[in-house]
């Protein structure tokens, strides 16, 4: 792992911990018998009155609770993302090659047959060649005698 990415995790995991002590000791400093009205307006498809307003009395301390669970999930997905951007460039880079690799094995065929021209030329096919044993025996006819292992002239007598 990274210097930046470690960083990047200590400071949000620090913070993620001064929330929690945070919200801690809000929660216990909250009255149980405090309320808050939350208003919450639903539309209807009446152009007279366009919203109803419901109206609830909610705890604070269960408002503060929901609010503290948000934050909880919302640091959770900060902690996560940069390893999550890491595991999608890999993926990405991971894609390109094989795409790259089936490219080249798909203008395969085509290099092949383009080499296969090219050696059919310099081969020059429509020439006879001579046999490999003639050949040598002209070669050792010319050079005259040869010695044999142990030093001795080999002669044609």
């Amino acid at each position: 792992m990274s210097t930046l990415a470690r960083v990047y995790l200590a400071v949000t995991l620090s913070l993620l911990l001064a929330g929690v002590v945070f919200s801690w000791l809000s929660l216990r400093a909250l009255d149980g018998d405090v309320t808050a009205d939350v208003v919450i307006f639903l539309p209807q498809f009446d152009l007279a009155v366009p919203a109803i307003g419901i109206e609830w009395q909610v705890p604070v301390r269960l408002l503060a609770s929901g609010w503290v669970a948000l934050g909880l999930l919302v640091s959770a997905l900060l902690i996560r993302l940069p390893f999550r951007v890491r595991q999608v460039a890999q993926r990405h880079r991971r894609l390109r090659e094989y795409r790259k690799e089936v490219l080249e094995l798909r203008t395969l065929p085509l290099r092949q047959a383009e080499d296969d021209a090219l050696l059919a030329a310099e081969a020059r096919l429509d020439l006879p060649r001579p046999k490999v044993m003639t050949e040598k025996l002209l070669r050792e006819d010319m050079a005259g005698p040869s010695r044999t292992r142990n030093g001795i002239e080999r002669g044609d007598a």
